[in-house]
């Protein structure tokens, strides 16, 4: 039977599949993907995975509605991994019946194998597709009903995250860089999101203090569920009389409006690296357009592609600063915002502080030639974890609502700006003729 370290690494590959929606070669050691190079496509009816260390269980959410489905029908499975036999699913004595013959499917799949990601998958996958061909069919307005409730407790408990959460989705999805990850209730033809329909569900969600479920259009109830209930990783606000004990010394900014810790689930494989080679607090700055991105599927190394927004002088990698002063330079505000926030104004920028894992032979140290620290590159972004997110505003727009703020906001500075500009412009060419 498998060892731990393989149970890990095989855990942290399902995780990565499920919850970010994607993986690359080098993730896995089978050398018949390897040679293959296949693609690896995650079914949409897993809809998330969380690991837990203490019970060696992965508990994934999966839909038995088609994605298409603005209403879901979500379902809880348990899968035991044992290190000296086979894995098995289960599920809660609450459970549909359904749930429970796919578990009993999925067990069946797995017996005498040793727990594989791709195996685990592939028998979710066909246990569920099994199941729907015999399934009965649901009603909507009790579907509507548990969603509405899903979404009212999250906006009541947890109203800053939420109103923080629609802010990066906004920003990102103004962002000609990519909506990613975005609802596939919202793909056009199975592949591009139609983000007239994203803009329009945005759109229709009212500011939080007057926000009123039941009025909701199905298709903005769908994009609020699914952004606050199912996605894999949320936030946590830290409160801020707690702020200074919670985050780093290092993390001095001037200007914090709201700090969050980032909620995900545990990583064995990460967490055994991290054991080993010991872990540093670093951070990243970026345009708050990334954030949606960067907060679900985590830092990724995009050196060389599109994405890539600060250039490459020291090679391939994410790029870190030791200060959090140096990375706050790097982060700049969009130029589309949520309107109807109470949280973020229309100048906030954002931060992320991780946790880098210090193996020299996944980073490598760039000291500055100035007082404000070094410069980590990390070729490998399994090797990074996104821990808190610092948000920082001007003093004057803190916790001040959109429709609230004065000329003094961000358009009236980028028309100051402009103005000087062009000013110093007309001098130069006046002093040239």
């Amino acid at each position: 039977m498998a060892d731990n370290a393989q149970i890990d690494t095989e855990v942290a590959f399902f995780l990565r599949l499920v919850n970010c929606r994607r993986s690359r070669r080098g993730d896995w050691n089978s050398s018949i993907l390897e040679h293959a190079q296949l693609h690896l496509t995650v079914p949409d009816a897993i809809e998330r995975a969380v690991w837990s260390t203490a019970t060696s269980t992965v508990e994934v959410t999966i839909n038995l509605n088609r994605s298409t489905v603005a209403l879901p029908l979500l379902e809880e499975l348990s899968i035991f991994i044992p290190q000296t036999r086979s894995p098995f699913c289960y599920v809660s004595s609450t459970a549909s019946h359904t749930a429970a013959a796919i578990a009993h499917a999925i067990s069946s799949k797995l017996e005498s194998s040793e727990f594989l990601a791709l195996t685990l998958l592939n028998a979710i996958d066909q246990a569920v597709k099994q199941c729907n061909d015999t399934m009965a069919a649901t009603n909507d307005g009790h579907l509507r009903a548990l969603v509405e409730a899903r979404v009212l407790a999250q906006s009541t408990t947890n109203k800053a995250e939420c109103d923080v959460l629609m802010c990066l989705l906004v920003a990102a999805a103004s962002s000609p860089k990519g909506l990613s990850p975005c609802s596939v209730h919202f793909q056009s033809q199975g592949v591009d999101i139609d983000r007239r329909q994203v803009n329009a569900a945005l759109t229709a969600v009212p500011a939080l203090a007057t926000l009123d479920v039941t009025a909701l259009p199905l298709p903005a109830l769908h994009l609020l569920e699914w952004l606050w209930c199912r996605l894999p990783v949320s936030i946590k606000q830290i409160e801020p009389d707690q702020v200074a004990s919670v985050l780093p010394p290092s993390c001095d900014l001037p200007h914090v409006c709201f700090a969050a810790t980032v909620v995900q689930t545990a990583n064995p494989w990460f967490d055994r690296q991290a054991a080993k080679f010991g872990v540093k607090m670093c951070y990243h700055g970026s345009r708050l357009a990334s954030f949606h991105s960067i907060l679900q599927n985590g830092l990724h190394v995009m050196s060389g592609t599109r994405h890539m927004s600060s250039g490459n002088l020291f090679g391939d990698g994410i790029y870190f600063a030791e200060s959090v002063h140096v990375a706050a330079n790097f982060a700049s505000p969009t130029p589309t915002t949520w309107p109807n926030s109470a949280v973020l104004a229309p100048s906030a920028t954002c931060v992320a502080v991780c946790e880098v894992i210090c193996d020299p032979a996944a980073s490598k140290l760039l000291p500055s030639s100035q007082a404000n620290g070094a410069y980590v590159v990390v070729q490998d972004e399994r090797f990074v974890r996104v821990k808190y997110l610092l948000f920082t505003q001007p003093p004057t727009l803190s916790h001040v609502g959109n429709n609230d703020r004065s000329t003094l906001g961000l358009p009236a500075l980028v028309a100051a700006v402009c103005v000087a500009v062009m000013a110093v412009v007309g001098v130069r060419l006046a002093l040239a003729m």
